[in-house]
């Protein structure tokens, strides 16, 4: 298939008066391949998108078995006679037999999506935030979520500081500690969570205020057993006994230390264990990529990267809980401990109730000792809420710094610029399908952990159908390679659309019209039955398909 600027269409050939229909003949495979010689998914080829738990195994196995290969030809420009190229190759087996080139040179899956990006996005940031495959991820739109999203183009998991590098990036205004934003991001969340499970919903100011009347009932009850001394030995055998005490103290605020740090680590260990179970394929995309890092040349099937995301919790699991056989010595030495201080707390009380009334020394001392337990169990707690306060504390020190370059005058009057420039396009390429001005929005907003960031939104985009929603997307994807030409940001010139038939004839034109005067290769997958008659003809098609003639062909070659 040779792809031209301006609209180029992979139809359906169904007759009009034939009872099959033009759905599931590969139009969207097209698509799909181009995004596997991107960096994409080999699992989007062949999965069920009304069954994600089970892969069109056919498809799959014919793609392994007859070796097909898929090349993708870039050109920097259409226009030039010997322009400069960037040949990708893949194929859809695994190891010593998978096939991963560009320009002739063979690259490890490791390596493949960042070498890309050099290639074809140069001026990425060094620490690799926004990636590759995000930044193109308004390019490429056959997934539900960049079908019915304008600007939430990744998947459900990305966080609000991934989209604001993205889309830093995209205006031309990269932040280039987005990467340490992020990881510190996630580990200030890690630690948000971990003092709200551990506070069990109470504030450090409820355990200070009742350690101080812990406090003042200890001094009121050790002034009274001092008065119930007898003997000349009394006073030093109660000094003892306050000392040891004070040890029991100490050992029941350790022990209810680590007992704290096992529970929490247990109750993570549940949490991963009701996790690990089968998901579709939308929701283990992040993961899969992550897989390939680990498992050079993956190419498994469905079920064997579930289970592979089983295994990664399992494994994260394994990690968490390393420390649990250490916790339980402690545990055991400190319970030693404690047992021993306690049988001479009770060898010296036995002593000294025997100078006493049995009865009110008993009830003293006893009191006495709950009140130390109640003591070392909240110090032990404030002991982990200051920890934990202080690296959050630690981590929003890193963040401000970072924060405050984004957020200063200067920045945000950049930010304000790009988007204005941005905007120019934008509300003038959709006045022209819509007679409507659209514009891109963004402000400074805070997450549920505290964490700053700037957040992108388009205006006018409330409470409109889904074919105008699919028009805005497609004004804005018009838009931004408008704009990234203007202002030198290296961008792909194509844009690869599938579900296109809710855009009206008059929409659809006028894209196709604006890609031409763009130098933008607009790739449409559609119904031919939903095509305006101006553009159906040999010019904008550049593939036909029908019930008879997939794209692979499987039924004729099996």
């Amino acid at each position: 298939m040779k792809f031209h600027k301006g609209l180029n269409l992979i139809v359906d050939d169904t007759p009009e008066d034939d009872t099959t229909t033009g759905n599931n003949v590969g139009k969207t495979t097209v698509l799909k391949l181009v995004d596997y010689c991107l960096g994409g998914s080999a699992s989007d080829l062949y999965s069920d998108p009304e069954n994600k738990k089970r892969p069109y195994q056919l498809v799959k196995d014919y793609l392994e078995q007859k070796q097909v290969r898929v090349r993708l030809e870039l050109v920097r420009s259409l226009s030039d006679k010997v322009p400069e190229r960037v040949v990708i190759e893949r194929n859809f087996l695994g190891r010593s037999s998978a096939v991963r080139t560009i320009n002739g040179e063979r690259i490890t899956d490791k390596e493949f999506e960042t070498r890309l990006g050099e290639l074809l996005i140069p001026e990425l940031p060094e620490d690799g935030k926004p990636t590759f495959r995000q930044v193109i991820s308004h390019n490429i739109r056959y997934k539900d979520d960049s079908l019915t999203h304008t600007l939430k183009t990744l998947n459900r998991f990305t966080k609000n500081v991934e989209y604001e590098a993205l889309y830093l990036f995209l205006l031309g205004c990269p932040v280039y500690d987005a990467a340490s934003k992020q990881h510190l991001s996630a580990k200030k969340k890690n630690e948000v969570d971990f003092l709200k499970r551990l506070s069990s919903g109470r504030s450090k100011t409820d355990y200070e205020i009742a350690l101080d009347l812990l406090n003042n009932d200890l001094a009121v009850l050790d002034a009274q057993r001092k008065q119930l001394g007898a003997d000349p030995d009394f006073e030093h055998k109660l000094q003892e006994s306050n000392r040891i005490k004070t040890l029991i103290s100490r050992a029941s605020s350790k022990l209810s230390q680590v007992e704290v740090r096992e529970s929490v680590i247990k109750e993570a260990c549940e949490e991963l264990d009701n996790n690990v179970s089968t998901i579709d394929l939308d929701e283990l995309g992040t993961i899969y990529r992550e897989a390939n890092a680990l498992i050079p040349d993956i190419q498994k099937s469905f079920d064997d990267l579930v289970r592979y995301h089983n295994a990664m919790l399992k494994e994260r699991k394994s990690f968490i809980t390393k420390e649990l056989p250490e916790l339980e010595a402690r545990r055991a030495r400190v319970q030693t401990e404690l047992t021993t201080l306690l049988d001479q707390d009770n060898a010296l009380s036995s002593e000294l109730s025997t100078k006493l009334t049995s009865e009110e020394f008993d009830r003293l001392v006893a009191q006495i000792n709950e009140n130390y337990r109640q003591k070392g169990e909240y110090e032990s707690m404030l002991q982990q809420l200051n920890a934990s306060e202080k690296k959050i504390a630690e981590f929003d020190k890193q963040l401000s710094a970072i924060s405050d370059d984004i957020e200063s005058e200067e920045y945000e009057t950049r930010v304000r610029e790009q988007r204005t420039k941005f905007n120019a396009f934008f509300s003038s390429v959709s006045e022209r399908l819509y007679g409507e001005k659209y514009a891109l929005a963004s402000e400074v907003k805070t997450d549920p952990s505290g964490t700053r960031y700037y957040d992108f939104h388009t205006l006018d985009a409330r409470n409109v159908s889904d074919g105008k929603k699919q028009g805005e997307i497609l004004c804005f994807d018009l838009a931004y390679t408008m704009f990234a030409d203007s202002e030198g940001i290296s961008c792909l010139h194509f844009l690869l659309n599938d579900k296109k038939e809710l855009l009206h004839d008059h929409q659809l034109l006028a894209a196709a019209k604006l890609a031409d005067e763009h130098n933008i290769q607009l790739v449409i997958s559609i119904l031919r039955d939903k095509l305006p008659a101006a553009v159906d003809n040999e010019q904008n098609i550049v593939l036909r398909l029908s019930q008879n003639d997939k794209f692979f062909r499987i039924e004729q070659n099996l």
